[in-house]
């Protein structure tokens, strides 16, 4: 009966400290992936929806980086740069992602680095609104002239 009760006072330890006893994580793993979609940009003075790509790794613990990131090239967007790859992206729980080390740069300005919180769907798509680290830096998937979310190839999901 005291073993029960120690495993009960340690069970309860680790559900406290780490939300679960078993953490999410990305499948399929072992996988490279691409992330193509809109994003919208913001700063002082600017609102700007861009195409953006990003590509990355899912490692064999469910656990991914994004490695290359790109704005599409149209217009203003020709001028943003992501920066500060890789980035880490991994699940917080079924249908939440964190990605890490998100930055960017547009024309006299410096976003980031932050952390992003976001969502991913069972289909793949992931969203996000997140404020940066700079001057009045924003980072979201909600629309502007590009859409909403940002697409997985393949599909990427969360599991417990």
């Amino acid at each position: 009966m005291r073993n029960l009760a120690f495993w009960t006072v340690v069970g309860v330890a680790l559900v406290a400290a780490n939300g679960s006893v078993f953490a999410a994580s990305l499948v399929p793993t072992d996988q490279h992936f691409k992330v193509r979609g809109g994003i919208t940009v913001y700063g002082p003075n600017l609102r700007q929806g861009c195409p953006a790509i990003w590509g990355g790794r899912v490692d064999k613990n469910g656990v991914a980086k994004i490695e290359a990131a790109n704005f599409g090239y149209n217009g203003f967007c020709q001028h943003f740069r992501f920066a500060g790859l890789p980035w880490g992206f991994k699940a917080t729980g079924v249908g939440r992602v964190k990605i890490s080390g998100v930055s960017f740069t547009v024309p006299g300005i410096v976003c980031g680095p932050s952390t992003i919180n976001g969502r991913l769907s069972s289909g793949g798509e992931i969203t996000f609104h997140a404020a940066l680290a700079g001057d009045h830096c924003y980072v979201g998937t909600d629309g502007g002239s590009v859409g909403i979310g940002m697409q997985t190839y393949p599909p990427i999901t969360t599991v417990p």
